[in-house]
Formats: C-alpha cells, sequence, structure tokens
C-alpha cells in the first residue's frame, strides 16, 4: 500500500518544527485498518527506505495475525527521529512502541517514559524464551524490565576486498592484529593505490572508539553514571587519527565532507572504514566493489573483557492506552519467524536465538558477513559495559567538537580532551540536580 500521513503524524511533525517531507516519515492509521479510528498502535523506528518497507510489511503480518488491532508507522532518518520523539514525549504524545538510541535509554527510564513490561513477560505476552537468559537479565534498569533489546551489533573495521587485491595488501590475521598494524596497511594502501588512502577518518566512530577505550581499561561512562575516561584516553585516540591522517593513511575531514560522511562519498577513496558491524549490510547494495567486515584492531595486552555488543532497544510508551496491543506487538517483532528475512542484518543480529538460526539460513552474503563478525564479537570474554547516564545524551557532539578543534582548528589535544570531559562531566551533574 502507498501510506499516507494521519492527522496525529502531521500534528507530531508540525510540533516538533519539521515538515514530513523533511522528516521523511509516514503515519498509516491502520496499515490494514481503518484510519482515524483513535486506537491503532502506533509504532516509531528509526532508518532508510529499505527498512521502512520491511517493516511495513511486518505490520501487515501483524495485522493478519491480530485480528481487530490496527497500527500506525511513524518512521523517520535518525536524527529526525530523536528530535520528533523527545518533542512527542514533552507533549505527552509519544507512539506507543518506539525504538530508543542509546543515549537516550536512563534518560527516559529515569524521567519515568516508559511502561514496566514485567506482567506483561510474566504471562507471556511478550515472550522472551528465545532470548539468552544472562541477556535478558542484563537487560534490566534497576531491577525493571522496561527497555527490551530486539537486535545487536558490534565495533567492526569494513574492508573493500577488491581495492586490497588490486593493491597486493595482504588480508590481517584480524583475531590478532593490533592498531599500529592497521595504520601501517593504511600508510602501505596509500603509497600503492593512485588517489586513495588506507582509511576514512575515524576518530567520530563512536563503537570503534568505545573499544579503544576498554582496551585501555576504561568506559564511556563509569558504573555509578560519570564520565568513566580521563585525558589521556580520549587524547589518545584523537592522537591516533591526526597522526595517520598527516602520514597521509587517512582522508582529512573536508576530503571525507565531515566527521561522519556519507559512505557513497567515501567509497572510491577508501580502504578501510572502522564502524559498526551491521553497516556492511547497508553499504554493500550500493557498492559493485566486494566488502568484508574485521574485527577491530587492539592495542597489545588489552585490558581482558574488552570486547562488546551494543544493543538495540524498544520501548513501550508509560501513558499509552493501548498496552496489551502493544505488547503483542512488541513480542510479534522479537519472535515472529518473518523478521529475519525481510529486515536483513541492517540492524544487526536478532536477539531472539531462533531468528538468529533463520538468519543464519536466509542471509544473502552481506548478511552472512555482519552475522560472522558480531557473532565472534559475542563469543568473546566479554565485562559489563555501563549505560549512558542522564544528561549525557550529546557526548558524541562534545566529541566531535573536540576532534573539529583539533583538526580544523589547530587546538592542543591536551586542551581539546580536557574540555571534552569538563563539559560531559557538567552535563551529567546538570541532570542530577
Amino acid at each position: 500500500m502507498r501510506p499516507t500521513l494521519s492527522r496525529r503524524t502531521l500534528l507530531g511533525s508540525a510540533a516538533a518544527g519539521l515538515g514530513a517531507a523533511t522528516l521523511g516519515l509516514s503515519g498509516c492509521a491502520g496499515v490494514g485498518g481503518s484510519a482515524g479510528d483513535g486506537d491503532a498502535v502506533r509504532f516509531a523506528w528509526y532508518g532508510g527506505t529499505e527498512r521502512q518497507q520491511a517493516y511495513l510489511k511486518l505490520l501487515e503480518l501483524f495485522e493478519q495475525a491480530n485480528e481487530g488491532i490496527a497500527t500506525e508507522p511513524e518512521y523517520a532518518d535518525y536524527s529526525p527521529y530523536q528530535d520528533r520523539l523527545a518533542t512527542q514525549l514533552a507533549a505527552g504524545d509519544a507512539p506507543d512502541v518506539f525504538w530508543m538510541a542509546q543515549f537516550n535509554v536512563l534518560d527516559f527510564h529515569s524521567s519515568g517514559q516508559l511502561h514496566r513490561l514485567d506482567d506483561f513477560i510474566a504471562d507471556r505476552t511478550i515472550d522472551l524464551s528465545g532470548m539468552d537468559p544472562g541477556q535478558v537479565e542484563g537487560w534490566k534498569l534497576d531491577g525493571v524490565q522496561d527497555a527490551l533489546t530486539y537486535a545487536y551489533f558490534s565495533p567492526a573495521v569494513m574492508i573493500n576486498l577488491d581495492f586490497a587485491a588490486e593493491a597486493g595488501i595482504d588480508l590481517p590475521d584480524e583475531q590478532q592484529w593490533t592498531w599500529d598494524d592497521f595504520a601501517d596497511l593504511c600508510v602501505e594502501f596509500s603509497g600503492r593505490a593512485d588517489g586513495r588512502k588506507g582509511a576514512a577518518y575515524g576518530a567520530y566512530d563512536d563503537l570503534p572508539f568505545g573499544a579503544w577505550l576498554r582496551q585501555h581499561g576504561q568506559e564511556l561512562f563509569s558504573a555509578d553514571g560519570n564520565v568513566g575516561f580521563d585525558a589521556d584516553g580520549v587524547g589518545s585516540w584523537i592522537d591516533y587519527w591526526e597522526r595517520l591522517r598527516k602520514s597521509g593513511g587517512a582522508l582529512s575531514l573536508p576530503e571525507q565532507e565531515g566527521l561522519l560522511p556519507d559512505f557513497d562519498v567515501i567509497a572510491p577513496k577508501i580502504l578501510f572504514k572502522v564502524g559498526n558491524s551491521n553497516h556492511l549490510a547497508n553499504n554493500q547494495p550500493g557498492v559493485d566493489w566486494e566488502l568484508d567486515n574485521l574485527l577491530v584492531p587492539t592495542i597489545p595486552d588489552p585490558s581482558p573483557g574488552h570486547r562488546f555488543l551494543h544493543y538495540q532497544r524498544f520501548a513501550m510508551y508509560a501513558r499509552t492506552e493501548n498496552a496489551e496491543p502493544a505488547a503483542k506487538l512488541m513480542n510479534f517483532l522479537l519472535n515472529d519467524e518473518n523478521v529475519p528475512e525481510l529486515v536483513g542484518q541492517n540492524i544487526g543480529v536478532p536477539t531472539n536465538q531462533r531468528l538468529v538460526e533463520i538468519a543464519n539460513r536466509t542471509a544473502d552474503a552481506a548478511g552472512k558477513k555482519v552475522l560472522r563478525v558480531t557473532e565472534l564479537e559475542a563469543a568473546a570474554e566479554i565485562r559489563p559495559r555501563p549505560e549512558v547516564p542522564p544528561g549525557a545524551g550529546g557526548w558524541r557532539d562534545m566529541l566531535g567538537q573536540a576532534i573539529e578543534a583539533v583538526s580544523l582548528n589547530g587546538e592542543s589535544i591536551p586542551a581539546a580532551s580536557g574540555k571534552l570531559i569538563k563539559d560531559l562531566q557538567a552535563a551529567i551533574d546538570r541532570a542530577r540536580g
């Protein structure tokens, strides 16, 4: 079907100060039901066209399996989605079920925006039997189950296999390579490839940055909700990328058109791209070259348990008037066997192990590469990774400002690093009151 904008969605967009065209969103008051019935379960997520089409199809299947329940999809690209959701929550008109960015989870939990799900889990309206019990326990916040995880991915290095072959670059042993090895390969490739560089400038890529900190025995945030790294931790990361850029092994920020470049801009220019394992599934269809995923490099003798998974969460709105049908929708999205084939691996690996088995059977070549490297990370020793505390949701913006201050404006790394930590801790302290 062709989605139409509902009155509710249009009002939500206006409140956010963003037009529907800017958001790239649609809201169907009932994918298979009647618009304007007022009882549709609103479900909000972010992503591109392929993901939108997949979830619209899933919502149709959900309605077919749950007669009498209509759904109202609300979707947008990542940044407009975050702005709109914040506005909806402030206005008391959030979707019944919605995806959350990792930096929002504790903010939304501590402010009472999330509906407790324990009763729905206890009576199997939401069936978590296909998930690892240890993972399920780890999803709880303050002992409460109100933010479920539907998928996970890991830090990874994407490599252009065709560029490597053309330049005569041997693939590294991903279980053994170090950040020094990575830099050496980048410089070597840049010297052999006409006009190409070894890597995109990756200091702003948050999962590899988190991996770097954990390898050094630090964290983004501590278990008690404070900044978990020091100036040497972030400073050594920025210094690594600055040295790689100056050696000719990585693109400059102007060459890649910013801190977070579009892949189609940098794909013809680079051998490596550090980032998230699931990004391969998004990027491979857009290029003619063959891509692959590798584990991120490590420092020599890294801190034990440094590897980690990044969990994708969704929740039910605390003020929903459709709690029972919303719980049924959450259960469907966690357990339905159509999810792996329709959605693919662009959101990572399902938390439901039965769906992982289906994914391994049905995934395309790019999807299998996402599954392989993410599951390899998952099989390693992993120590706990604290959540982003309330007030710290802007940490990536602060990191970006520190990187630009050094790379573009010539500020010293110690000064930029110290300011980042000071400003971030101040934001956390303000949120505590």
